[in-house]
């Protein structure tokens, strides 16, 4: 079997991808009625790992997963109007840095997982050096992230994401992992349904927003049912303090390089050195 963080590595590439392509769709789209007709769109494309599927799930476990589903649609609506509004390379960064030090933390208490000093130091250079990135600018920049609007948002999806991580993991540990995932993706377009039927123009803004753009949102269901089978299956292998830690610091690498790159973003000199020090932490974590 090919070892986990192979598969980490893939998953984190394919998010980062998705990512960037988001984050040009978006400027053209309202968050909501894209995420909405995203996930929809997701749901149907996670049809296709019904092969791999075993559907020996109880009641309650149908629930966790709706809980989950629950979580991630909070998070996935919030996320997608700070990449609209925001600097992609620090905004992934925030989304990134902060989820890591709530999974590790709840994963200890509870669910036992217990890492190595080397592993924790590694975990504790990456939030910092990805906090530098975010909030310590370089002389005379300034930054493109408005911590005064978007603060309680972070904070709010960084909460969403580390608790969905543990959730997941104790899911994992009894519900096939590509289960779990087809289950959120069809629980997940039902929650956008109705959030769209009660806040906005429903069915019909759907149908209409899905005619307009229907080869990038089947791209980027696509893309995020790839990376998201891979994320679980791994998740389902080893520690969820593991796992996410290094997904994380993979994603903020690439989509800092695709800020400098692609959306011509400032300081890329200085993102690119603090991303080998994400890469190095990274080599410790899983050495």
């Amino acid at each position: 079997m090919i070892a986990w963080y192979y598969i980490i590595l893939f998953s984190s590439l394919i998010m980062g991808l998705a990512t960037i392509l988001e984050k040009r769709a978006l400027y053209h789209e309202y968050a909501s009625a894209y995420s909405s007709d995203f996930a929809i769109v997701a749901a149907v494309i996670s049809l296709v790992l019904l092969p791999l599927a075993k559907f020996n799930i109880n009641v309650f476990e149908i629930g966790l997963v709706y809980i989950l589903s629950l979580l991630s649609t909070a998070g996935y609506l919030l996320t997608a109007r700070t990449y609209k509004h925001g600097n992609i390379s620090v905004t992934s960064a925030t989304y990134s840095s902060m989820p890591i030090f709530f999974t590790v933390i709840l994963a200890f208490i509870f669910l036992g997982e217990k890492l190595t000093i080397i592993q924790y130091a590694s975990i504790l250079v990456m939030i910092v050096t990805t906090y530098i990135l975010l909030f310590v600018n370089a002389k005379g920049s300034k930054s493109n992230f408005d911590t005064k609007n978007y603060a309680y948002i972070v904070i709010i999806v960084s909460v969403i994401n580390g608790v969905s991580a543990i959730v997941l993991k104790y899911l994992l540990y009894s519900v096939n992992p590509f289960t779990a995932l087809i289950l959120l993706q069809v629980f997940s377009a039902i929650n956008f349904t109705i959030y769209m039927q009660v806040r906005y123009g429903g069915i019909r803004e759907l149908i209409k927003n899905f005619k307009n753009n229907k080869v990038v949102l089947v791209r980027q269901g696509i893309l995020t049912v790839s990376y998201r089978a891979t994320y679980y299956f791994a998740a389902s292998l080893v520690a969820i303090s593991l796992v996410v830690p290094l997904r994380n610091t993979i994603y903020v690498i690439i989509t800092v390089m695709s800020g400098g790159i692609v959306f011509k973003e400032s300081n890329i000199k200085r993102k690119i050195i603090l991303s080998m020090v994400l890469i190095a932490a990274a080599y410790f974590l899983v050495a």
